[in-house]
């Protein structure tokens, strides 16, 4: 009785951790280690590096994968051409750059990290719209101007 007492306890404190986290990110208090390419700054904002060579690395992976259309194709194409990425390493709780061949893993981090994205500018929202229903997307331009005007541009999709 006394270990399934202890694995019932264990499962309360890993939900109540877990939900705490929730909460302080969505208080916007959670604070964790910055993606390269991005500093904290006064008042734990998070801003571009001011280094040129690491928001240019970090174009090139971006600009490299849309023409690839791959992460392995982007990679090869990073080892071949003997281009190194920043990573970033923690020494004494201080935080450097260094300079490394890129692995497949560094690649697809800098490709699927939201902050590239600008998930963390782009997210704050009204917290009472109404999310019981599917979000409906725009797939196509709907501005009068540019060189769809005048055409009809259909109705809005959803997008799953």
């Amino acid at each position: 009785m006394k270990g399934t007492m202890s694995e019932m306890e264990l499962s309360f404190l890993r939900q109540r951790s877990v939900e705490a986290i929730k909460l302080k990110a969505a208080r916007g208090d959670l604070h964790t280690t910055v993606a390269i390419g991005y500093v904290r700054s006064e008042g734990d904002r998070i801003e571009p590096d001011p280094d040129l060579r690491i928001r240019e690395a970090i174009t090139t992976v971006l600009s490299r994968f849309a023409q690839a259309g791959s992460v392995r194709q982007t990679l090869l194409w990073f080892r071949q051409e003997h281009m190194e990425l920043p990573a970033v390493v923690y020494e004494e709780g201080r935080r450097r750059v260094v300079w490394r061949l890129p692995v497949y893993n560094t690649v697809l981090k800098i490709l699927t990290n939201p902050v590239y994205a600008g998930a963390y500018v782009r997210s704050h929202r009204n917290a009472s719209a109404d999310r019981s229903r599917p979000q409906v997307h725009r797939a196509r331009p709907s501005s009068s101007s540019g060189p769809l005007a005048g055409l009809d541009t259909g109705p809005p999709r959803r997008l799953y």
